[in-house]
């Protein structure tokens, strides 16, 4: 990939004269858009060595070039003038999160890199051993070396992943406190209130109204601090991404379920606190009255 940053290098019919615009090469030869598995949205893709005077374009560049008829419209780069065959969508060919203008030319003697797309196969040794043969066969000189696309794109991103399983961990972490927090502050309200749920226990009051007394000022607290923290946090993750072109739609649903699990996680921690001292022996709390 080479980039280009000087807007004298690249020109095209009714290109703004004061403006400046970065676009990303690549040099290839026939059926680019076939091997690397690009959709092209108009036009074609490069099937003859007449083609050495065309170029394709991604969305982002014609976005930018505001062309609304980009089918046969001259391009010039380098100082040669090449003939727009086709769109194709948008690809990402850097680290970046925003598609780059990007324009393909045919150029077999620039590539330097052979790209292979296997047929689907679950003996991909064998597969490298027939590409590694003509390889041999044709270029002994050189090496035979080799990389997979999904890795490269793996170690880009290694990044984000890094940041993805560490989020997890400390959220699992934070979890782990605030349980203990909240399990020591639910045996010291049971602890506090002994006498008063061993006295209603004596006037009759049932085993499971006597966990609702206890619990349900933790339940008060965790819906105010759900209700306060979830569009702060809706708002936080769309709008992380929104910096990724391709992204998912982060659904209201998923901020409703963390709540309710965060809802059954507290009532599960304060509700076996309570249901220890609803049990517990009133003669016990009330030997001292």
């Amino acid at each position: 990939l080479t980039e280009i940053n000087n807007q004298n290098f690249v020109d095209w019919e009714g290109k703004p004269k004061d403006q400046k615009f970065s676009f990303l090469t690549i040099g290839t030869e026939l059926d680019f858009a076939k091997t690397m598995g690009v959709k092209i949205i108009q036009g074609r893709d490069f099937n003859s060595d007449a083609d050495s005077l065309s170029v394709l374009i991604n969305q982002a560049a014609l976005d930018v070039m505001g062309l609304k008829e980009p089918l046969g419209a001259k391009f010039s780069f380098w100082d040669k003038s090449a003939t727009i065959i086709g769109v194709t969508e948008n690809i990402i060919v850097t680290p970046f999160r925003k598609p780059n203008p990007m324009f393909v030319i045919y150029s077999p003697l620039w590539a330097n890199a052979v790209a292979v797309r296997f047929d689907k196969t679950n003996d991909l040794p064998t597969a490298l051993k027939k590409v590694e043969a003509v390889f041999a066969k044709y270029n002994p000189a050189y090496p035979f070396e080799y990389s997979f696309v999904d890795d490269k794109f793996n170690r880009r991103y290694a990044t984000i992943n890094l940041t993805s399983t560490l989020a997890s961990i400390f959220a699992g972490i934070a979890l782990f406190i605030t349980g203990f927090g909240l399990l020591g502050l639910a045996m010291f309200t049971a602890e506090q209130r002994t006498k008063e749920i061993g006295i209603r226990k004596v006037m009759g009051a049932s085993i499971p109204s006597l966990v609702v007394i206890v619990a349900k000022e933790f339940f008060v607290l965790v819906l105010i601090a759900f209700v306060l923290s979830a569009p702060a946090s809706w708002w936080v993750l769309a709008e992380f991404l929104k910096s990724y072109p391709y992204r998912i739609e982060f659904p209201w649903w998923a901020i409703a379920f963390s709540g309710i699990a965060v809802l059954a996680f507290a009532l599960l921690v304060v509700g076996s606190q309570a249901w220890k001292a609803a049990r517990a022996n009133p003669v016990e709390s009330l030997r001292s009255e």
